[in-house]
């Protein structure tokens, strides 16, 4: 099968987010069983090692005429610009479809990077990531009108899709409720997860005992369910460090990391703060640590939870869309009620004073991904839902 797959992530100089990782692992997958895969990026976008059959081009932006976009270039430069990256994408895919032949696209729905492909003479596969106006409720950020138009720019590009798919069940329910999309027409197909970059240390490395949060430091994520815990857990746990990896999202800056700091009072010297940290970086801080929390609003399927579970780490989720899916209390990790910042202290507290209870989830959590989530699993489903959209 031909396939061309779209990367939008915005460049970025320490690398990349989910939607870069689920994109990467699973082109290499597909081309693995034999696809022949094409790749667009930004200029820009840091690329992980790519298998030899994945082919990559660059996309770029191509001005559309007429009064409209003009208007549009004038009112709204960032809808603008993803509109001449989808037409610029467009034209490429034509291009290639033409002179090799291609048989199906996938394009995430973030940023309407298919709002161009009106009458698209290939199947178009539209994936939910997480849309930008459910950042933004997650977030607490009440757009005004401008924001509100790009929700409609994303919005805009769904009528061009043939079908749809989504990693959890949670958001599939959420864009059907909010799109008032059929859920007949959404899949959901799990994220990869590379499960030889990420592996359990070969024995626990000596020192303290390291509770590790990777992901962006901002209130969907769980940081504001998280500063209520930090000083009671440094101060009844002297052998406790706490390592955050991930850019700070707070508005000023680091607002986040400022308000952990006054959190722990004076155990703040048992805080350590990587900030953002390249996919390259993160199998060795994933192995020198012993406990994972992931406190989010909601998410999706959050990368960092993947990737610590196939490290074996013992993990302490919130109970909501996404991360429950993923983990089973008691079975594959530890779950809290989101509201109660006591009962996550209590996870996270069983898993610092029992290592067995720790070495037995975080091995179940290996076993889970490694069953449910290799790749080639992933990329046989992807290309089975793909041959109901082919003739």
């Amino acid at each position: 099968m031909r396939i061309g797959l779209v990367m939008s992530e915005y460049p970025s100089a320490r690398g990349h987010g989910g939607l870069a990782t689920y994109t990467y692992t699973l082109a290499n997958a597909l081309a693995r069983l034999g696809h022949t895969i094409t790749l667009f990026l930004r200029a820009g976008v840091s690329a992980d090692p790519l298998d030899p059959a994945v082919r990559q081009r660059i996309l770029e932006p191509r001005k559309t005429r007429g009064l409209c976009p003009a208007l549009t270039r004038l009112l709204f430069p960032e809808i603008a610009h993803e509109r001449d990256c989808s037409s610029g994408l467009f034209a490429e895919l034509l291009s290639l479809r033409a002179d090799e032949g291609l048989d199906i696209v996938q394009v995430p729905e973030y940023n309407g990077l298919a709002v161009s492909f009106r009458n698209a003479p290939f199947p178009l596969i539209l994936r939910f990531h997480t849309p930008a106006y459910f950042v933004d409720q997650l977030n607490g950020i009440s757009p005004g009108s401008r924001r509100c138009r790009w929700y409609g720019h994303e919005q805009a590009a769904l009528r061009n899709a043939r079908g749809f798919t989504v990693s959890s069940e949670a958001l599939k329910k959420e864009v059907c409720r909010h799109y008032l999309l059929d859920p007949d027409r959404v899949t959901v197909i799990r994220n990869p997860v590379d499960c030889e970059t990420f592996s359990p240390a070969d024995a626990r490395p000596s020192g303290p005992l390291r509770l590790l949060f990777v992901g962006r430091l901002e209130r969907r994520k769980g940081l504001d369910r998280l500063l209520p815990c930090v000083g009671a857990l440094l101060r009844k746990n002297e052998n406790l460090v706490f390592t955050f990896a991930g850019k700070d999202q707070g508005g000023e800056a680091g607002a986040y990391r400022e308000a952990l700091i006054r959190a722990a009072g004076p155990f703040s010297g048992r805080l350590e703060f990587r900030g953002e940290v390249t996919r390259s970086e993160l199998p060795a801080l994933y192995r020198s640590s012993d406990i994972f929390v992931l406190p989010s609003l909601f998410d999706n399927s959050p990368n960092a939870l993947f990737e610590a579970m196939a490290s074996g780490l013992a993990c302490v989720g919130s109970d909501t869309g996404g991360v429950n899916e993923m983990i089973t209390e008691g079975e594959t990790g530890l779950l809290f009620a989101p509201e109660n910042s006591q009962d996550l202290i209590n996870k996270i507290e069983r898993f610092i004073n029992h290592a067995d209870v720790r070495r037995e989830l975080g091995d179940a959590a290996r076993k889970f991904i490694m069953e449910k989530h290799p790749p080639g699993v992933i990329a046989r489903e992807t290309v089975d839902f793909y041959n109901r959209f082919l003739s």
